[in-house]
């Protein structure tokens, strides 16, 4: 005769009429193994949730599709979501991860944890192997994979999940579809299925971008203003807009920081949310309590809501410090000079498709860059102009870019000019005139160059000759060289040179400035694409009258791969100085090269008026003399 245990004998009774959102909270418990938070699942850290837990709770609704960030305890939710459905009515489940090790692991670590640790199964018997969970009470969780038709295709389930579907195992295709058509299907047979698809996104075209591209219609998070009592969804950017409850389109709101503040630090300390209906500024403490408050409502007009829901929960939906507005903010301050750290900021903490960097830039391309100002003109939010120089036998090639403090910047003027003499009156004499007065050159960056000039002398020679002649002007000047290879940051500072390349002494001594040249490049193709976006960040603009010359030379590199790189190569002989220009333009603006421009709070290089000078004696005048053979005086 078979003996069961008490609790064993408790598998027979119904289970308790409660909904997950409130099993979670009395009987999932959090190990230690793999929780920074143990115990009794802390439904108060992660209010989010609760509306995927109601939809899973609703009979209508069969799937939900989440697009998410990185680390915000989905995976451990879903974990729960299945010990529920066993202990609700046990069945069939199929947990299936991008790869074997992962399901593997999530097996032996979580469910296993999960199971033994739920207060409901205490003392019934369950096996775990690396396959999955098997229960006495005739449920199990299975684990599979993306890349393995068999763990998928040999038993039909009930429940399933599929987690970071835009990793590369999802990719798999075979005659009978991709794996997440496969669960879907193998589901089919239950009235009572129930479906979670979830995954941190990459590029606008994606796995999860296609799936939200046939939704029908992408749900949002709102919470309430706590001073207007306005629901409204969360947003990072200005610009967005959300179909509000009355059905009207309402602007959204964002994270709001100040960007004249010195460093990044004191910028991320003074993030505020933004309201989008009355612009009362939140802290975190007020966006964390109207966390607790959220509801999830659809971002257009739908008749009839379908059996499936597709959501966005990011990073600002945790009500823990990786939920901060300071955390985020300081986040992309320290990640937007560089596409692929943005890359990251936006797939990881924002849920947001990133926009491939171009490869192959043509002149359609760059051409929508175009904003509707003509060369020369100053727009009235820049701070400081910039000039980038490329050196060459015969002369000099330039650009110059007008830039405001958040990093957005106008192309004003490119040229070439054949003597030194040309040169200088370009970069310390010439002015552009701007709201504030006439505005000059704030600062250079010049490239060391190579080869022999006219002179005999060669490039590099000259460069380091023209820098001491210059440094008296009051324009800051840098000196830049291509570095052959990768660099962890768009560039260094190399080490300081005390000899010229033909052994002449440099007493004062100069540091290069070693730029990354395809990771420049790949920033500025960035900020050309973002000029095209309807709310843009950092953009990078072009005059409406532009030459064709400089789509040209834009033109006139393609990326190619060498190995396991990707590098910006010229094509045949085509012109590129423009475009060694406006890299090194993305160098020169940096915050990182003593602040850039982000420091800036007054307008800089504006021309100071020379007061005449009082009746004075022969030598005085000889000194004044001398003070007017200065063209001008520049307050910098």
């Amino acid at each position: 005769m078979t003996i069961f245990s008490e609790a064993e004998l408790q598998i027979w009774k119904p289970a308790e009429d409660i909904s997950l959102w409130d099993w979670l909270g009395k009987y999932f418990v959090l190990s230690k193994e793999y929780s920074d938070v143990v115990g009794l699942y802390p439904r108060e850290l992660v209010p989010v949730f609760k509306i995927l837990a109601d939809w899973l709770d609703d009979p209508k609704i069969k799937e939900i599709c989440c697009r998410k960030s990185t680390q915000i305890g989905l995976t451990t939710f879903i974990v729960g979501w299945f010990v529920y459905r066993q202990y609700k009515r046990p069945g069939p489940g199929i947990f299936c991860m991008a790869d074997q090790a992962t399901a593997e692991e999530m097996s032996m670590l979580r469910f296993k944890n999960a199971f033994e640790s739920a207060k409901c199964f205490q003392g019934i018997k369950s096996q775990t192997t690396k396959k999955g969970t098997t229960l006495i009470t005739g449920g199990s969780v299975k684990m599979a994979w993306a890349s393995s038709i068999a763990s998928i295709a040999s038993s039909s389930t009930r429940d399933y999940a599929a987690d970071e579907i835009t990793k590369p195992g999802y990719n798999l295709k075979t005659q009978e579809g991709e794996p997440v058509g496969r669960l879907r299907y193998r589901a089919k047979g239950f009235d009572d299925r129930k479906g979670i698809i979830t995954s941190t996104v990459t590029i606008e075209g994606d796995r999860m971008h296609q799936i939200e591209e046939d939704a029908d219609c992408t749900y949002l998070v709102h919470v309430p203003c706590s001073h207007c009592g306005q629901r409204q969804p969360l947003f990072f950017f200005k610009g967005e807009t959300y179909l509000a409850a009355d059905g009207t389109t309402q602007p959204g709101g964002y994270v709001h920081f100040d960007s004249s503040l010195e460093n990044k630090y004191e910028r991320a300390r003074s993030a505020r949310y933004c309201c989008g209906s009355c612009g009362a500024l939140w802290t975190t403490e007020e966006k964390n309590r109207a966390m607790q408050h959220c509801s999830a409502h659809p971002n257009k007009r739908v008749e009839i809501e379908g059996e499936k829901r597709f959501i966005w929960i990011w990073r600002i939906h945790e009500v823990r410090s990786a939920g901060s507005l300071y955390s985020l903010v300081l986040e992309f301050l320290e990640s937007k000079e560089d596409p692929e750290k943005l890359q990251n900021f936006y797939n990881n903490a924002l849920a947001l498709y990133f926009k491939e960097i171009v490869k192959k830039p043509d002149e359609g391309f760059i051409a929508r860059a175009k904003l509707d100002y003509q060369s020369g003109t100053v727009p009235d939010d820049a701070v400081a102009l910039i000039a980038t120089v490329d050196v060459q036998k015969y002369g000099f090639w330039y650009v110059i870019r007008a830039w405001s403090a958040a990093e957005t910047s106008w192309k004003i003027e490119h040229g070439f000019v054949s003597s030194e003499q040309e040169l200088n009156f370009v970069l310390f004499e010439k002015t552009w005139a701007s709201k504030h007065g006439p505005m000059g050159i704030w600062r250079v960056g010049i490239d060391t160059g190579g080869g022999m000039k006219d002179s005999g002398e060669t490039s590099t020679e000259w460069v380091y000759r023209w820098y001491f002649q210059n440094l008296s002007r009051g324009v800051q000047i840098f000196l830049t060289k291509g570095f052959s290879g990768s660099l962890p940051d768009n560039f260094k500072f190399g080490k300081p040179i005390f000899t010229s390349p033909t052994g002449k002494k440099l007493p004062a001594g100069l540091r290069l400035v070693l730029i990354d040249t395809d990771k420049s490049k790949d920033l500025f193709f960035w900020r050309i694409n973002q000029a095209q976006e309807e709310t843009p960040i950092c953009a990078a603009y072009i005059p409406a009258d532009e030459k064709q010359e400089y789509f040209q030379q834009l033109q006139s590199e393609h990326k190619v791969k060498e190995g396991t790189r990707e590098t910006w190569k010229q094509k045949g002989s085509q012109d590129n100085h423009l475009l060694d220009c406006e890299q090194m333009q993305m160098i020169m603006a940096s915050r990182q090269l003593y602040g850039g421009v982000f420091i800036i709070q007054e307008p800089v290089g504006i021309m100071q008026p020379v007061q005449p000078a009082p009746a004075a004696t022969r030598d005085e005048n000889d000194e004044e003399e001398s003070a007017r053979s200065r063209v001008r005086r520049w307050r910098r």
